[in-house]
């Protein structure tokens, strides 16, 4: 293992989530049971039996990952897997995979994978999009402090932007929701972050166009 220094982030996150059946994991045998209910011992099960799976997707995402950036050995750092989960870190990015028993369907497994990156011009890299095809179904942004989510509603009534194509909201005003024109997924803004949702994977450079005009929109409100 290598002493390659770890990024600390930029504060955006890429991620997307697949769900499989819990006996299609690597780690299940035949004198296995399918769990019926979710419980501590259930959760630490699944990730036992999905560590082999993390483990390969390690492998998979590292070879990946040296022949986009075109990254030596001390450049690309592995951490576990361990209690279902591992990561890769290299000057570019932090990717970490886990496998966890779904919360709404005990006989399911949900791998989820997430990337940070260490600065927001990696997210524009073409091999960012090379080693990660066929993509991501989400890019969060956290705030640094809470946003107010009234104000961010306010100024985009009042600006009538003609990228925004809808605007939902609670009589609370605590999140808001909206489309984007050009943009087949939805933004979700709360107080303590930004999210940018597709409905299926796309390329990274595709939710970074909708997070830009997010981005601006929050600037004008003072936020984000």
């Amino acid at each position: 293992m290598s002493d390659a220094p770890s990024p600390a982030g930029c504060g955006l996150r890429l991620w997307v989530e697949a769900r499989t059946p819990i006996k299609e994991l690597p780690g299940f045998r035949p004198n296995h049971n399918v769990p019926k209910e979710t419980t501590s011992q259930t959760r630490l099960y699944v990730a036992g039996i999905g560590e082999a799976g993390v483990t390969a997707d390690l492998e998979r995402v590292a070879k990946m990952l040296r022949e986009a950036f075109g990254l030596k050995r001390k450049e690309l750092k592995s951490i576990g897997p361990d209690r279902g989960g591992g990561s890769l870190v290299c000057p570019q990015l932090t990717y970490t995979v886990t496998v966890s028993q779904a919360d709404d369907d005990p006989a399911v497994a949900l791998t989820r994978r997430e990337v940070e990156p260490s600065e927001p011009d990696v997210l524009a890299d073409p091999g960012l999009a090379f080693a990660f095809a066929p993509g991501f179904t989400a890019l969060e942004r956290r705030f640094d402090e809470p946003a107010d989510v009234g104000a961010v509603i306010d100024a985009i009534e009042e600006a009538d932007p003609p990228e925004v194509n809808s605007l939902d909201y609670p009589l609370d005003a605590s999140t808001c929701e909206l489309r984007l024109a050009g943009f087949g997924g939805t933004v979700r803004i709360t107080a303590d972050e930004a999210a940018i949702l597709a409905p299926m994977p796309v390329p990274p450079g595709d939710l970074v166009k909708a997070w830009a005009k997010v981005k601006g929109l929050l600037e004008v409100a003072g936020a984000g």
